[in-house]
């Protein structure tokens, strides 16, 4: 889930991890979305991020997504809402765009991925691109799907706690 400061305690009673930090970005070619322009005018929003839609498994972490915070705020009746264990936030610092048609990624990768500070996690105009600090992969998108000077993944620092 991305949820920005004010949010992530609330929605972190039933995500288990939440990325913040998009509000640095909500302006330019990636701006606009409809978290920040809720959470501008006074609003608890955040965005869940459940995987690709071409996947049966991201409909189902939708779906019990939707229902734990239904249960949370008291809307429909049904079993305890289950509160996660542990609940771990990433404060988004950098987005990779796609600026060439060679971009590819070093090897597979998934969203959450460490990645050690130096470490070569893509390939792009001949060049390898590298971390400059211990980092997490954050939403990495399908390259061949991904438009030149589009976003096609995030760079986060794991937090220890939320702030």
């Amino acid at each position: 889930m991305v949820a920005e400061r004010k949010a992530v305690e609330f929605f972190g009673l039933a995500i288990s991890r939440i990325m913040k930090g998009w509000s640095k970005f909500s302006n330019g070619t990636i701006g606009g979305d409809a978290e920040n322009y809720a959470n501008a005018h006074g609003a608890l929003a955040a965005t869940l991020e459940s995987g690709s839609h071409f996947e049966k498994s991201s409909i189902d972490v939708a779906y019990r997504s939707a229902i734990s915070l239904l249960l949370l705020l008291g809307m429909i009746e049904g079993a305890e809402r289950q509160v996660t264990g542990k609940l771990e936030v990433f404060d988004v610092y950098a987005v990779v765009t796609k600026d060439f048609d060679d971009f590819r990624y070093a090897g597979e990768v998934k969203t959450f991925q460490f990645l050690k500070k130096g470490e070569a996690f893509a390939l792009q105009n001949g060049h390898t691109v590298n971390v400059l600090e211990d980092s997490y992969l954050l939403i990495p998108m399908r390259p061949e799907d991904t438009k030149i000077r589009e976003e096609v993944c995030y760079l986060g620092r794991k937090l220890t706690a939320i702030s």
